[in-house]
């Protein structure tokens, strides 16, 4: 879906010069990066790696330009990528402050755990 993306809808979203289409292709295109990356990087056993996962791809959206583009003179869509970026980083942090979603970080030693098996059990 997301060579779909990039082949289709980014270049309607030029011709149209719709900031709708850009926005929906680029957040398709984003979702499949980050499970791209999660399967890569398993964010449970590496926590470094998963920080550069949850923050690659809004870096390469504030790093957008649209004059890299052949045929391509104006910046129709640069502000649009800078507000999905912090957008993406804004929603990403709300999501990671809930505490649940730390519980169930595997980050503990061997001997806390093995002292809460014999507590339990």
């Amino acid at each position: 879906m997301a060579l779909v993306t990039v082949v289709l809808f980014i270049p309607l979203a030029y011709w149209c010069r719709s900031r709708i289409i850009f926005s929906l292709a680029t957040l398709i295109l984003l979702l499949a990066l980050e499970i791209s990356l999660f399967r890569i990087f398993d964010l449970l056993n590496h926590g470094l790696w998963g920080a550069i996962a949850l923050t690659l791809p809004p870096a390469l959206l504030w790093g957008y330009d649209d004059i890299t583009l052949p045929k391509i003179n104006s910046r129709i869509f640069l502000p649009l990528t800078i507000n999905l970026a912090i957008w993406y980083l804004s929603l990403g942090f709300f999501y990671l402050s809930f505490q649940g979603i730390w519980n169930n970080f595997l980050l503990r030693s061997s001997s806390e755990k093995v002292l809460r098996q014999k507590l339990a059990g």
